[in-house]
């Protein structure tokens, strides 16, 4: 093992291209094999729940320069289903400004064009979802994001990932967990509630806190079970100041996380 050195910003590979490793054939329908070799495909099939047991007959069809060849395939579908909600709870941030930037050049959306990248948002979360991986985080107006921190309660957007409106046919999904919610909501993800509270001290941790419970004790059906917690900080070695931001939200309800090294959080950051 070494020490890193150096940022993120200036590693070997940043901000170049990289091979995606599958590529989607709605991307590139065709595409060249070399004499004497072989290339694999990967097909994703989703089986819609309540579908009739048995084995469905097709074929698969491969053009290619001067003909066509044609192969049977058979599914078996069996008799049980994959739960909605896996047994092991994921969690995925999920940053908006990198996602913006990749992809408009721009780490936000101007006020006036919030819903411009909703698609765009949807995708990335469908796509985390039906492999059973729940993304938290992310907005993708900076001026709703402001607005919702400061009423104590998620964006439109997030409700919408947390009732499992973005999982359905209205937003173009199919696949495992369908008209799901994600189950799972960061308050101040990488402990970014500071900008909006800090300064109001332990009254002010206590009154949001109880504002964020509140709302979502109260919140759509869908939503209220969702596991909140506050995230209190990223990767501080400021223990004592962890410990007492913490200290401030126990009795609220909220629960509070920091990403610490175990140890240290078990002998510094008790609450």
């Amino acid at each position: 093992a070494g020490i890193g050195e150096g940022t993120w910003a200036n590693r070997s590979g940043a901000n170049k291209h990289w091979p995606e490793i599958a590529v989607p054939l709605e991307l590139h329908p065709s595409f060249d094999i070399a004499a004497d070799s072989t290339q694999m495909v990967w097909v994703d099939v989703y089986i819609p729940k309540g579908s009739c047991v048995g084995t469905r007959q097709g074929s698969i069809a491969v053009s290619y320069a001067g003909g066509q060849q044609v192969v049977d395939a058979s599914l078996r579908v069996r008799r049980f289903e994959l739960p909605d909600v896996p047994t092991a709870k994921t969690m995925l941030p999920f940053e908006g400004g990198d996602i913006l930037r990749r992809y408009t050049g721009q780490n936000w959306v101007h006020c006036s064009k919030e819903h411009t990248t909703r698609a765009l948002f949807d995708r990335h979360y469908q796509l985390a979802w039906r492999h059973k991986v729940a993304m938290v985080g992310g907005s993708f107006d900076m001026c709703v994001a402001a607005a919702s921190a400061k009423r104590d309660q998620p964006t439109p957007f997030q409700q919408d990932v947390l009732s499992g409106k973005t999982f359905t046919h209205h937003f173009n999904y199919s696949g495992p967990g369908e008209g799901v919610g994600t189950g799972i909501f960061s308050v101040g993800l990488y402990g970014s509630w500071r900008a909006q509270w800090e300064a109001e001290g332990e009254e002010g941790m206590k009154l949001h806190a109880d504002r964020w419970v509140s709302w979502f004790e109260n919140a759509d059906p869908t939503i209220k079970d969702t596991e909140i917690f506050l995230y209190v900080i990223d990767e501080s070695h400021n223990f004592s100041q962890t410990e007492l931001w913490s200290s401030w939200a126990q009795g609220t309800g909220l629960r509070t996380m920091a990403t610490l090294d175990l140890t240290e959080a078990v002998a510094n950051v008790p609450s």
